[in-house]
């Protein structure tokens, strides 16, 4: 069958009106395959870029030849720009793509107008027969052209005769075979071929354990050139320069023409060649060496997860759904990224891999104190702190959470089904505590479709409030709070871009009757004035295992890692240990080959060692410090470690 655009949008008007069944499980999802780390058995992951490659493929398309067979919009954008199928102006066909890098939202274009472009996707919200849904369904609506949330637009093939059977039997093409070298995990290879993890494991369902791949193992890739690496330069040597594209130049050094912007200062000895392949157009997949740590793909150690907090301090977070660190993640360069724009960098000045100059005044070091210049060579101050960021001297008065507001309610964009955002959303990492902002009834607590898990409460004058995305619910409907009163966690279930809570002010109980939420939110908190969120909470724990779980939630909390419920992790220790911290396994793999699981959680020492926190005892029997370990480890394995807390086997 012909693959074109018309095809593909009679496909897509196909789905109109599908909604998922709960928590992103869909039929699209389904037929892509599963994700490691995701609900529902590894297919409860966000849906809007695999609608696209299944509307795709059964219009005939050919997976990663015609267009980008992938699960992520990111992955789908570079698939994109590496090929020279990324575009500024739309057309019919096109896949619209949102937000950082084109990594949060993708619609396909079914019309073209000269100041705006209707656009139908899944995983977003629209109208059908005169109803509203929200975040969980294919829908078409218009968009404005000018919405600064565009990022550009995504071009398939189209004109092919495709191989697509438009039942959507045919499997994905094989690309590129390639073989692992030494070191090499799959996150490096994904930065390398403009994929990512998920990109990689959808080509190649057999790895089951994206942390456990071999040197001279055969992948499958996207079907593109592997880069090659540029030989070893001295960094005091100027690169040759391209008769049409000038050498790209990084913020934090004068416009001098030497190689590797500032990210390492020439100190007269040779430093490892910077490899950044060159079909790479914001340079994502080159590591850098700064005061003697390296940074960017593959790089790994306390240093990532210092950088990462400071970012998450400064207001540039979002992209996390977990704790930073201690490996190097796309999420960190995009976090980056997002800082250096903040410093007025644009194009490859904002790749996202840290600069010199800037990573100092990140950190707060001494010598960030000279104001970094971006490429047009004007010097560019700090930008400003928005109005509430930081705790204690910003935070709303009567905030429900210790955290910024960071997207004020009626800000406009194509993020939102609505075209602007219904709520006020505060930057608070996973495991916040979150607190009522008055007295009130639960009317709703519990799974809430785009909005995770939310509550909704009733208050006084027929006022409702709504608390978003949390990792945990705290109370049952019908219940009583009080003004101040923790009733949740803050999280990122749901349609999330990251951990945050969303707030919502409402003149009744459901979506659509928002209303401006700053009255209540700068209104008079609990305890005489005390900000709602300020008010701090005992930290006693007794040495017992409920005690040492609340002791380990506390620590991961204050390290900025994802926080699992209680619940979650007295399930893994009775299964792992019974609860007898001085447990150790003699007899499974890991005893045979002399590396015995040990303590609450059952972490062999590599492990341990690898996830511990610095501060916490060194020993895999304390029971504090073996819980911490295990869960960083889940999370960072299994992307929660929620998904695996309640197995009967082993994690």
């Amino acid at each position: 069958m012909a693959y074109t655009a018309d095809a593909a949008i009679r496909e897509a008007r196909k789905h109109l009106g599908y909604r998922e069944t709960g928590n992103n499980l869909t039929k699209f999802n389904q037929e892509f395959g599963k994700i490691p780390g995701y609900p529902h058995n590894g297919y409860g992951y966000p849906w809007c870029q695999s609608f696209q490659s299944i509307v795709h493929k059964h219009a005939g398309g050919r997976p990663n030849t015609d267009f980008p067979w992938s699960a992520g919009c990111s992955a789908a954008t570079a698939w994109a720009k590496s090929r020279g199928r990324f575009y500024t102006t739309p057309r019919k066909g096109d896949m619209v793509m949102y937000g950082a890098g084109g990594g949060t939202h993708v619609d396909m274009v079914t019309e073209v107008e000269s100041g705006r472009v209707k656009v139908i996707g899944g995983n977003t919200g629209g109208s059908m027969n005169g109803a509203y849904y929200n975040g969980d369904g294919v829908y078409e609506k218009w968009v404005q052209r000018s919405n600064p949330r565009i990022h550009g637009y995504v071009r398939p093939a189209y004109g092919s005769a495709g191989t697509g059977t438009g039942g959507g039997n045919s499997k994905p093409p094989s690309g590129n075979r390639y073989r692992i070298k030494s070191g090499q995990t799959l996150g490096v290879i994904a930065a390398l071929f403009g994929t990512t993890v998920a990109g990689l494991l959808a080509l190649n369902p057999s790895i089951k354990n994206p942390d456990r791949v071999n040197e001279g193992q055969e992948i499958i890739v996207p079907a593109k050139k592997e880069p090659t690496k540029p030989p070893a330069k001295e960094p005091t040597k100027p690169p040759t320069k391209q008769p049409t594209k000038p050498p790209a130049k990084e913020p934090s050094k004068p416009p001098t023409g030497k190689p590797d912007p500032g990210k390492d200062k020439p100190t007269g000895k040779p430093k490892p060649p910077v490899h950044k392949p060159a079909d790479k157009p914001y340079g994502a997949g080159y590591l850098v060496t700064i005061n003697g740590k390296t940074y960017g793909p593959g790089a790994k150690g306390d240093h990532v997860t210092v950088m990462g907090r400071a970012l998450v301090k400064r207001g540039f977070g979002k992209h996390y759904r977990q704790g930073p660190g201690p490996r190097w993640h796309e999420v960190d360069r995009q976090n980056y990224a997002d800082y250096q724009r903040s410093l007025g960098f644009t194009g490859k000045d904002a790749d996202g891999v840290p600069g010199r100059k800037s990573l100092n005044r990140l950190l707060g070091n001494p010598s960030s104190a000279t104001a970094e210049r971006c490429s047009c060579g004007r010097a560019k101050a700090p930008a400003p702190e928005p109005a509430a960021v930081v705790p204690g001297r910003g935070v709303l008065s009567n905030a429900p959470v210790n955290a910024p507001l960071s997207t004020p309610w009626g800000t406009s964009g194509a993020l939102w089904s609505s075209g602007r955002h219904t709520g006020a959303d505060f930057r608070a990492s996973s495991g916040t505590p979150v607190r009522s902002v008055a007295a009130g009834v639960v009317v709703k607590a519990g799974p809430g479709g785009a909005y995770g898990n939310e509550i909704v409460l009733k208050h006084a004058e027929g006022r409702f409030t709504q608390y978003a995305h949390l990792s945990a619910v705290q109370v049952q409907e019908g219940a009583t709070v009080a003004h101040g009163q923790v009733i949740g966690l803050s999280g990122s279930t749901g349609n999330s871009t990251g951990p945050h809570l969303h707030f919502e002010l409402r003149t009744g109980p459901a979506y659509g009757s928002d209303v401006d939420p700053m009255p209540i939110l700068t209104a008079p908190g609990p305890r005489g004035g005390t900000p709602a969120a300020a008010v701090a909470e005992p930290r006693k724990f007794g040495n017992d295992l409920n005690g040492w779980i609340e002791a380990a939630r506390d620590e991961l909390r204050k390290n900025g890692d994802q926080v699992p419920s209680a619940a979650a992790i007295r399930a893994r220790v009775m299964t792992e240990s019974g609860g007898n911290p001085r447990a150790i396994n003699l007899t499974d793999s890991n005893a045979a080959k002399g590396t015995p699981s040990k303590g609450l959680i059952q972490t062999i020492d590599a492990t341990f060692q690898a996830y511990r926190l610095a501060h916490l005892a060194n020993d895999p029997y304390d029971p504090v410090s073996n819980l911490v370990a295990g869960v960083r480890y889940g999370n960072d394995r299994y992307g929660s470690f929620e998904a695996v807390a309640f197995n009967k086997g082993g994690y």
